[in-house]
């Protein structure tokens, strides 16, 4: 059992004597519960959605979705659903190389860290079946929104994120499908869109006033 001093010693810096602190993206990572996602989806002409099936037992808490696009505007929305309006799945969509061949986009999910041996159950498909009519219950709503400006013409690369500071995220519900919807705003289409997606995943995910 190693003494106070002991303990204290070893949140110090050597050279300086300042406390050691690294932020707690960090600190997940070294824990081996922090996972990295990229969607590699290049053009879009259209609507592309997926689903985002997350593990029975964990609460993934979402820290950044980060969006790159060449040439036209890119929207990206992180859809959910609520008392008021459910978000039914009707079928999660085809997994890479299974029903959609042409789903080759996904990278990962990866843990963080290459020496835990910790994997994520988060389940990514690709083109899910739901009711997004917006005209009854079944089609969620939006929770999370991230656009990219382009056009055509000055071929630029956007780069947007939902993360503004390193304590923002977004708390998922173990065993809940959530949608991942890419779209195109306007004529241009957006070219060498990616999308890379960061979380970490732990057995807490609320604390009741008190706890």
């Amino acid at each position: 059992m190693p003494s106070t001093n002991e303990i204290i010693r070893s949140t110090l810096d050597r050279l300086t004597g300042a406390v050691r602190e690294i932020n707690t993206d960090h600190y997940y990572i070294h824990s081996g519960i922090a996972y990295k996602a990229y969607l590699e989806i290049g053009e879009v002409t259209d609507t592309i959605e997926y689903a985002f099936k997350t593990p029975e037992n964990e609460y993934p808490h979402f820290k950044n979705l980060a969006l790159i696009a060449l040439g036209g505007t890119c929207k990206v929305t992180i859809k959910r659903g609520t008392e008021s309006n459910p978000l039914v799945i009707d079928n999660a969509g085809d997994a890479p190389g299974e029903g959609d061949p042409e789903f080759t986009e996904l990278t990962g999910p990866n843990n963080q860290n290459d020496a835990a041996d910790k994997t994520t159950q988060v389940v990514i498909t690709k083109t899910p079946t739901y009711d997004d009519s917006g005209e009854g219950d079944g089609q969620g709503e939006d929770w999370a929104i991230v656009k990219v400006l382009g056009d055509d013409t000055n071929q630029f690369t956007s780069v947007a994120e939902t993360q503004g500071n390193p304590n923002e995220e977004l708390v998922m519900k173990p065993d809940t499908y959530y949608v991942i919807k890419v779209e195109k705003i306007g004529i241009d289409s957006p070219d060498n869109v990616l999308l890379t997606l960061f979380w970490y995943e732990e057995p807490e995910g609320y604390l009741e006033e008190g706890d």
